[in-house]
């Protein structure tokens, strides 16, 4: 059953009643009164000042709204004239202008990645531009900072450092010509000549493991060469025309070094050489090549000696002057 407002004809109280009672007591005034046609009236003129109140009050709260959003509307847009003109703003221009000329060296210079994070550097400093503008008000649904694509964009400025001044690995072309027709082809991918001449040869391989490097080693020996010294990460060794071969490996950045030297040309010396060697007897063989010749240093290089030889001459030298200074470590005699 509906009940229905209406005011007391008496005392003017507001009544709540069934809409089908016929006689109404007030429970203010005791007075009894028919629900006539005035009554109806006044009803209905309650509810008309009800609906006006209200209309009224929700009137007010939109004028309040209203007046909230167009102050909130200058304080953005103060904010952001503010943004434009101040420290800011300029700031991420240039920055944006920086991240261009890094995407332009990047590419230019062959460093992709990095110049793949430029242009990530290039769309957060725009999206930090157009969120403190108010161009861009949210990302999917989230206000932002405009402060954090900021951070972000300069905290990729050092990974952008790093890829930029990494070494560009660059394929290797084994030449035919010069030393390095004397020695084995590595197979790299990746690598450079520094050098390659009749006379000496140097390169460096990148993107080489290991077991890549151990792989070239033994086909150095297969190839004649004699293995001098070896290590884990290094070998030396020479054939029987007289060419050296020489490889570094460094495990860390996975690079191994090649050099190669021809043999020495040499000739026929007569001894004494110089006046150090004056007390010295001669040697088992004078065919050689001089390396140093001063004062007070004399270097020779001799060839076609053996081990034995190398052992007998240097006993024969303990019974000079030189005596136990003269060492012969390495194939190689050092008188002090």
């Amino acid at each position: 059953m509906r009940l229905i407002k209406l005011e007391c004809p008496h005392c003017g109280a507001s009544l709540e009643v069934n809409d089908g009672a016929e006689l109404v007591t007030c429970r203010y005034c005791g007075k009894m009164f028919e629900l006539t046609d005035d009554v109806t009236r006044t009803e209905h003129t309650v509810n008309i000042k009800d609906e006006a109140k209200l209309k009224e009050a929700q009137l007010k709260e939109q004028q309040y709204q209203d007046a909230q959003e167009r102050e909130r509307r200058m304080r953005e847009a103060e904010k952001q004239e503010c943004y434009k003109r101040g420290f800011a703003g300029k700031f991420n221009i240039v920055m944006i202008v920086f991240c261009a000329l890094g995407l332009f060296t990047a590419f230019s210079s062959g460093h992709i990645l990095a110049g793949i994070i430029a242009i990530l550097q290039i769309v957060l400093l725009v999206i930090s531009r157009l969120l403190a503008t108010g161009t861009l008000k949210t990302i999917k649904g989230f206000r932002i900072p405009p402060v954090i694509p900021s951070l972000l964009a300069l905290l990729l400025v050092f990974p952008f450092s790093s890829m930029y001044t990494a070494k560009k690995a660059e394929k290797l072309t084994w030449p035919n010509t010069g030393i390095a027709s004397h020695i084995p082809d590595p197979s790299a991918k990746y690598g450079s000549i520094a050098y390659n001449n009749s006379s000496s040869f140097k390169a460096e391989v990148d993107k080489y493991s290991a077991k890549q490097c151990s792989d070239y080693a033994a086909a150095c020996r297969e190839q004649g060469f004699t293995e001098d010294t070896q290590h884990t990460y290094e070998f030396q060794g020479y054939d029987a025309e007289g060419y050296t071969i020489s490889i570094d490996y460094d495990d860390k950045d996975q690079t191994m070094e090649i050099r190669a030297e021809a043999p020495l040309e040499t000739t026929e010396l007569s001894w004494p050489i110089s006046d150090l060697v004056q007390e010295l007897p001669a040697p088992p063989s004078l065919k050689g090549v001089i390396k140093t010749e001063s004062n007070d240093d004399v270097e020779v290089l001799l060839t076609g000696i053996s081990a034995a030889e190398a052992q007998d001459y240097m006993n024969a030298v303990k019974t000079t002057s030189f005596g136990e200074n003269f060492k012969l470590q390495d194939g190689e005699l050092t008188a002090a």
